[in-house]
C-alpha cells in the first residue's frame, strides 16, 4: 500500500541519514583526505629527490673531473707495461748478447798486459754440435800472443777464461759461454816484432738454452 504524506513541508518530520550511508560517506572523505595528503607529501619527497639528483649530478661530473688525470697516468702505466713486457719477450728470443761477450772478454784481458789479441770472430750461423754433442749457440773464436816464451802466461789466461764468473747484471765468461773452451790447446812460439812470442788460438762455445732450437745474436 503508498502512503502519502499530505503535510505541508514545514510540518513533515524530518528524516535522519541512514548510519551505514554515513558511514560510508565519512570513509569516503577521510579516504580522499589521506590521499591528498599523502600526494602532497610525495610531491614533497619527489622535488626533495630531484634537488638530490641535481646535487650528486654536479658532484658525479665535479669528481669526474678530478679523476681524469689518475685514469690518464692509469692508461699511460698500463701502456708502459704493455711496452715493457713486449721488449721482454724480445730479449728472450735474444739469447745471445755479443756487447756482453766483448765485455766480460776485456775485463779478463785487462788482467793480463802481457796478453794481448790480434783478431776476434764471432757468429751463431753454421755451427756444429759440441764433442758431447749438444747445440750451440754461438761461438767466438780469437788469435793471442804472450809477450815472451813462457808458456805459463797462457794456462794461466786460459784457467781464468774458464773461472771467470759474474753477476745476473754482469755476467762473467763462463757465465757466456758455458759450453768450455777449446780443448787440448795448442800454442807456438813465433816471433812477434822481433821478439819471441807464445802463439795461441782460443774458441769459446755457447751452448743452447734447453727451451731454444736456433740461436740468435745482436
Amino acid at each position: 500500500m503508498i502512503q502519502i504524506n499530505l503535510l505541508p513541508p514545514e510540518k513533515r518530520k524530518k528524516e535522519k541519514t541512514p548510519l551505514p550511508r554515513f558511514l560510508v560517506m565519512t570513509g569516503a572523505v577521510a579516504a580522499c583526505f589521506i590521499l591528498g595528503f599523502w600526494n602532497i607529501h610525495g610531491c614533497i619527497q619527489l622535488k626533495n629527490l630531484n634537488k638530490d639528483l641535481v646535487s650528486e649530478t654536479i658532484n658525479k661530473e665535479i669528481l669526474k673531473k678530478a679523476v681524469e688525470p689518475y685514469e690518464k697516468m692509469e692508461q699511460e702505466e698500463a701502456a708502459l707495461k704493455a711496452r715493457q713486457n713486449l721488449v721482454q719477450e724480445v730479449i728472450k728470443t735474444r739469447t745471445f748478447l755479443w756487447w756482453q761477450a766483448v765485455d766480460a772478454l776485456w775485463d779478463v784481458i785487462c788482467e793480463y798486459p802481457t796478453v794481448w789479441i790480434t783478431s776476434l770472430d764471432g757468429t751463431t750461423e753454421g755451427l756444429t754440435s759440441t764433442q758431447s754433442g749438444k747445440p750451440m749457440d754461438a761461438r767466438i773464436t780469437f788469435k793471442v800472443f804472450s809477450a815472451g816464451p813462457v808458456v805459463q802466461h797462457v794456462m794461466d789466461f786460459r784457467t781464468r777464461l774458464k773461472k771467470h764468473k759474474g753477476t745476473k747484471e754482469k755476467p762473467g765468461v763462463a757465465d757466456i759461454f758455458d759450453g768450455g773452451i777449446n780443448e787440448p790447446p795448442s800454442y807456438k812460439i813465433v816471433k812477434e816484432r822481433g821478439e819471441d812470442s807464445v802463439q795461441f788460438d782460443i774458441e769459446l762455445k755457447r751452448l743452447q738454452p734447453a727451451q731454444s732450437s736456433t740461436g740468435s745474436s745482436q
